[in-house]
């Protein structure tokens, strides 16, 4: 898979002031509900690229499912 697969490449980053708002141009971002003083955060809004939405995803399950049974993992130095 490209690396660029489901990106738009002319997309400046320099656009975004906030990490939020790349969330929210991906569809990343929570969804919110307010009636009054009650305000709940809901699921993802899902409104920017599915692909790009799944990307992480498939990202994180890749490196999950490689690692070989008998990793341990160092913590801290030699």
């Amino acid at each position: 898979m490209d690396l660029h697969a489901g990106f738009d490449v002319s997309l400046d980053p320099r656009r975004f002031r906030r990490s939020t708002n790349v969330r929210a141009h991906f569809g990343l971002a929570p969804g919110r509900h307010q009636s009054g003083q009650t305000g709940r955060i809901g699921s993802v809004t899902k409104c920017g690229d599915e692909l790009t939405r799944a990307m992480p995803h498939k990202a994180a399950i890749t490196i999950l499912t490689s690692i070989p049974d008998n990793f341990k993992p160092r913590l801290g130095s030699p």
